[in-house]
């Protein structure tokens, strides 16, 4: 049961990386449209956060991983166990936060990066895991 519970928070934590990942390139033009911004700072600052919160989460996933599931096989269930909650999120999102206006709409391409991303972030947990499992375990 305990290995469940652990399995199932970094499905969690790997659903939330993804999402939290794609919320500000999905609200581009609603966080221009709110803060006033400029386009250009808006897409400097969607960048920086995006790549702090990707080495945030992968160091962060690598040591829960290396914690949780060091020399375990069944550290790679997961790579699928994040699909369920990111759906949530996904679902909490339209409702939380619908779009009211036709200018919030996110470009076209978003969605396909998206979509592109669910295929590569898999691989991405994989080598996190692979790395996070194996090697010498540190002795404390």
């Amino acid at each position: 049961m305990r290995k469940l519970m652990k399995l199932s928070l970094l499905g969690i934590l790997n659903a939330l990386f993804l999402y939290l990942f794609f919320l500000p390139q999905g609200n581009f033009y609603r966080i221009t449209r709110i803060t006033g911004w400029s386009a250009d700072s808006v897409s400097m600052w969607t960048n920086v956060v995006c790549l702090a919160l990707f080495v945030i989460m992968s160091v962060s996933l690598y040591k829960l991983s290396r914690k949780f599931f060091y020399g375990e096989a069944s550290a790679y269930w997961s790579v699928i166990s994040w699909v369920p909650f990111y759906v949530l999120l996904i679902v909490a999102n339209r409702w939380l936060l619908p779009i009211t206006q036709a200018g919030d709409d996110p470009a076209p391409v978003t969605g396909l990066l998206m979509i592109a991303s669910w295929f590569v972030f898999p691989i991405y947990i994989t080598l996190i895991t692979m790395f996070a499992t194996t090697g010498r375990q540190q002795q404390k």
